[in-house]
């Protein structure tokens, strides 16, 4: 609060006085400088939290605080992350941002060496390996079948082996 206090007297000694109130009050949330939008990633490519500053006519020092949460989406490898900042003066004007990055899993795994066709006498019959593989986000499971097709004379077929990769 300011008071100002202006006298005015006359030669005989009149005089009459008045007194002005000035209440100064922050009524304005600080500011912040520049505010990170709601982006789309996949879970190979998550950014950094961005980092914001703060500025308030009043406060030369307003408080800042930053929070992020997960937030669970349809599949464990997609999910939401929450960030939110939160910044507030000395006279408890806050203000508040939040930024959504929602991050997806679009790209299925895939077979990075795999067994070749091949064709063999009727005993020797290579056995099933597990072929390896990559996925970008998650646990891959893989699961297999075999069946056997009949050839067009006797000792003949064929074995198809079938891997199939799901990621989470």
């Amino acid at each position: 609060t300011i008071k100002r206090t202006w006298t005015a007297k006359d030669e005989c000694d009149n005089q009459s006085t008045y007194v002005q109130t000035i209440t100064v009050k922050d009524l304005t949330a600080p500011t912040f400088s520049s505010l990170p939008a709601d982006i789309n990633v996949s879970c190979t490519n998550i950014p950094a939290n961005a980092i914001l500053t703060v500025s308030d006519s009043c406060d030369m020092n307003p408080s800042l605080t930053f929070t992020s949460v997960q937030l669970p989406g349809s599949c464990p490898n997609e999910y939401t992350i929450q960030n939110t900042w939160v910044t507030k003066d000395a006279c408890q004007n806050e203000r508040t941002h939040i930024q959504k990055i929602n991050v997806s899993d679009k790209e299925k795994p895939s077979f990075v060496n795999f067994p070749a066709d091949v064709v063999v006498e009727c005993h020797n019959i290579p056995v099933a390996v597990t072929p390896t593989f990559t996925d970008n986000c998650s646990s891959v499971i893989i699961s297999f079948t075999e069946t056997k097709t009949p050839g067009t004379c006797a000792g003949k077929y064929t074995i198809n082996r079938t891997w199939l990769l799901t990621d989470a």
